[in-house]
């Protein structure tokens, strides 16, 4: 006798029992850890983006924001020319650290910074660790999900990335008196940031163990 093949109809409801929901993404920590890099790294962009002219404005220098994010989105194209590929060669977790302490560095810069150079260097650093950081993240939570949820997983992972930009200008607005003014913004953003370092080094794979070494390629 022939062995019957499963219809259009039976693959569709095999599909659907495998299907994963929200909560299940939560619970899985391969896609929360990256979620919640994104999540901490989308508060300092918020921050960024809402307090940076203001802090300009402040220091009454002659300097054009609009130069700044002209340089980190030319700095951001550049590094992705190359760092794709590189990362498939020495892996994510390296290139995905390295991101990380770039936006580390740029809040520092924008604590000290004082002269058109100064904001033109954190600009830089800014770019390179966007330009690596959101590629990569989504390479790797793709690397960890099945091909039929990768568009849910890739919308779970960025709303964690949206939701920290919503919520930063607004959560760093209410601490600025508490934080002594601009600089102590981004000094904050720096310690976000650090925090999404940690929690990648300790936690982005299954022990701590593991996660270092995966952090450091």
């Amino acid at each position: 006798g022939s062995t019957a093949l499963p219809d259009a109809k039976s693959s569709s409801l095999d599909r659907d029992r495998l299907a994963r929901n929200f909560q299940q993404f939560v619970r899985d920590r391969a896609l929360l850890i990256p979620t919640v890099v994104l999540l901490l790294i989308g508060l300092v962009f918020g921050t960024l983006v809402a307090f940076l002219p203001l802090f300009i404005q402040e220091l009454g220098l002659d300097f054009n924001i609009g130069l700044f994010y002209t340089v980190v989105a030319m700095t951001s194209f550049s590094v992705r020319l190359f760092v794709g590929k590189a990362s498939d060669r020495y892996g994510r977790g390296l290139f995905i650290s390295a991101a990380l302490v770039c936006y580390v560095v740029s809040m520092l810069l924008l604590t000290m910074a004082q002269t058109p150079i100064g904001f033109i260097l954190a600009a830089i650093a800014e770019g390179a660790g966007a330009g690596i950081l959101i590629p990569l993240t989504l390479a790797l939570v793709s690397d960890r999900s099945r091909a039929d949820e990768r568009g849910k997983v890739f919308a779970f992972c960025m709303g964690g990335f949206d939701l920290g930009i919503a919520l930063g200008g607004p959560s760093f607005g209410f601490l600025e008196p508490i934080l002594g003014g601009y600089r102590g913004i981004f000094a904050l953003g720096a310690v976000l940031a650090t925090i999404s370092l940690v929690i990648f080094m300790t936690q982005g794979a299954k022990d701590r163990s593991h996660s270092f070494n995966f952090a450091l390629g």
